[in-house]
């Protein structure tokens, strides 16, 4: 068994090679056995110009086909450079040279018989004069407990122990627990796949008896290993397979190289595009250039106290050459979080640069006058000038933002993310803090009476919630193509969509949300849903504006007349005169007062 974590050895194109044939193919070497279903396009990838684009595991509201300029935003982000192909694999000697995949087998469990090889084959030619960077994912942290990326050899071939008849069995798959074991299978009813029958089991553990039928399917027996018959042959009672298993270790670190073809015409790899080791590889993703590595408030980080931010820090991958370092290319600017001038910000803040090493700080004054204050976004801008001390610059321009305090802010990121689920996992947390706070905004226009009590707070933060919910709805929705049907022709084309019932019925829902608390926060919580917050009472014809029907009504009647003994209320008044009841408390009517006005 190998006992050593698998490494590169080689690889082609080789990092920074330039003048690559369009036609070629990329390649990396490990040192021992590996398990090729770990080598797959989502750990051995090739990211360029192509515009295939590669979806996440999840698409919510699967709309339209890949590709299309309106495809469903709601999917889950993909790649959009990244190179369709297939991966091949070899076992190479020694030497280097490529071994019949027939001629040698591991039985033993050894691990080192040979070395893998993994070549990515793209589906179409490269593009000419392009950067190509190729990632191969391992794991960065081999001490957590999520195990990721490409690892070595776990299920071993199959060892015929005592076999007479013709059938073959495989085993395979990726072993997942953490000790060596052998498996031992005995055909115990004979004939041709699908008849014969078998039982299995640990060989440490012989008791522990299963049993199947032979199938040219997969069948998996326990923790990740896998079984199957070949689809001619026979079997005979007694035939006995066995097979060793042990766990598998990791490539410790993601790594990334880059290469650049040539233009089309150069049919032969130059000279320099095989690299005989992995120490110009690079597993830190420095591209050779002047970059970020980290920032102190990070990008897009949200809801910061404004009097605990006294300094930002910007970290880059090189040690910075100073002298570009200055006010014009180094900015801080404060704005209204919402772009709402009644809040108050500072715009491009007085700031005190300090450079040491590949760090640049940036003082905020914090005394008379304050520059950051709540509601404030807050970007950094870095001009593309910046530079490294071994001339390396950014190269473009570098823009990012975090946010100060929200105030108000009635709901909250959790609840929102509660509701709308799998619809927000891709949106930051700032973003849907906005929401929330626009919708914080609307609930202070909405309440015309300051209410009190958990009644008014409680209606005040499900008022905000259906619309911070409906305003994202609203950005992700964009044109409303996701919403709504749509069908065009454009001469010959048609095109058409079906909409999304459950999308518009979602948005219906919090409209309707929406309307029921208002009436609520308008009345300071005094009213209930679905009750009016207009006055109680009202009479049929009456001038008065704000007299609309909410209430059991009676048409005019004499001065003297009490209200219809189907009406309720504490208060009633007749038409003429304007002469108002009062209900006392034996349950009879009394004249409460006249108005003059009519």
């Amino acid at each position: 068994m190998a006992s050593i974590s698998p490494l590169i050895i080689d690889v082609s194109p080789a990092d920074q090679a330039a003048g690559i044939p369009i036609g070629e193919h990329v390649e990396v070497t490990f040192n021992q056995e590996m398990d090729r279903s770990s080598v797959n396009t989502g750990t051995f990838l090739v990211i360029g110009k192509d515009e295939a684009p590669i979806f996440g595991p999840i698409d919510v509201t699967p709309l339209d086909e890949p590709g299309f300029e309106d495809e469903d935003i709601l999917s889950s982000p993909y790649f959009g450079a990244h190179v369709k192909g297939k991966i091949e694999f070899y076992k190479i000697d020694a030497s280097g040279g490529v071994i019949d995949d027939d001629s040698i087998v591991d039985e033993e469990a050894d691990g080192m018989l040979w070395k893998t090889r993994a070549v990515f084959v793209p589906d179409q030619p490269l593009a000419v004069n392009s950067e190509y960077t190729v990632f191969l994912l391992g794991d960065e942290n081999t001490n957590d407990s999520l195990d990721t990326g490409v690892r070595t050899r776990t299920v071993f071939d199959t060892k015929e122990v005592a076999v007479t008849g013709t059938g073959s069995v495989t085993f395979g798959g990726g072993y997942s627990a953490s000790e060596e074991r052998t498996y031992a299978l005995e055909i115990i009813v004979p004939g041709s796949t699908g008849v014969a029958e078998y039982r299995w089991w640990d060989e440490a553990h012989p008791l522990n008896v299963y049993e199947g039928r032979t199938t040219t399917g997969i069948r998996e027996l326990e923790d990740g290993i896998f079984v199957t018959c070949s689809n001619d042959g026979d079997f005979e009672t007694g035939d006995k397979f066995s097979v060793k298993v042990v766990p598998y270790l990791l490539l410790e670190n993601n790594y990334q190289w880059i290469f650049t073809t040539g233009s089309g015409s150069i049919v032969t790899p130059p000279s320099d595009s095989s690299a005989s080791g992995i120490e110009c590889l690079n597993t830190e993703g420095e591209s050779g250039g002047l970059e970020i590595v980290s920032t102190d408030p990070e990008d897009r980080e949200t809801n910061l106290d404004p009097a605990s931010i006294t300094t930002v820090t910007i970290v880059f991958n090189k040690a910075l050459d100073a002298a570009t370092i200055t006010n014009d290319t180094v900015k801080v600017i404060a704005e209204p979080v919402n772009g709402d001038p009644r809040f108050t910000a500072q715009g491009e803040l007085t700031q005190d640069i300090t450079v040491t090493g590949s760090t640049i700080s940036i003082a905020i004054n914090q005394d008379d006058p304050i520059e950051l204050y709540p509601n404030n976004i807050v970007l950094i801008e870095l001009d593309e000038t910046v530079a490294s001390t071994d001339g390396s610059t950014l190269g473009e321009d570098v823009i990012w933002y975090f946010t100060t305090t929200y105030t108000p802010l009635y709901s909250s990121i959790r609840r929102i993310r509660l509701d709308m689920g799998i619809l927000v996992s891709d949106i930051p947390d700032d973003t849907i803090n906005l929401a929330i706070f626009e919708a914080s905004l609307s609930a202070d226009q909405q309440t015309f009476i300051l209410g009190s009590g958990a009644y008014f707070e409680y209606a005040r933060r499900e008022y905000t919630t259906c619309l911070a919910e409906q305003i994202l709805y609203g950005a992700l929705s964009g044109d409303g193509s996701i919403f709504g049907k749509m069908s065009k022709r454009l001469g010959d084309l048609s095109v058409s969509r079906g909409g999304n019932p459950q999308l518009m019925s979602n948005m219906d829902d919090l409209q309707e949300c929406v309307e029921k608390w208002a009436r609520i926060l308008q009345s300071g919580g005094q009213k209930g849903p679905y009750t009016s917050i207009l006055p109680g009472i009202a009479v049929k014809g009456s001038r008065s504006e704000d007299a609309m029907a909410t209430a059991r009504q009676w048409a005019p009647s004499s001065i003297s007349s009490s209200p219809a003994a189907n009406t309720s209320g504490r208060f009633y008044t007749s038409r003429k005169g304007f002469r108002t009841y009062k209900k006392r408390s034996s349950g009879k009517y009394g004249y409460y007062g006249d108005n003059d006005n009519d």
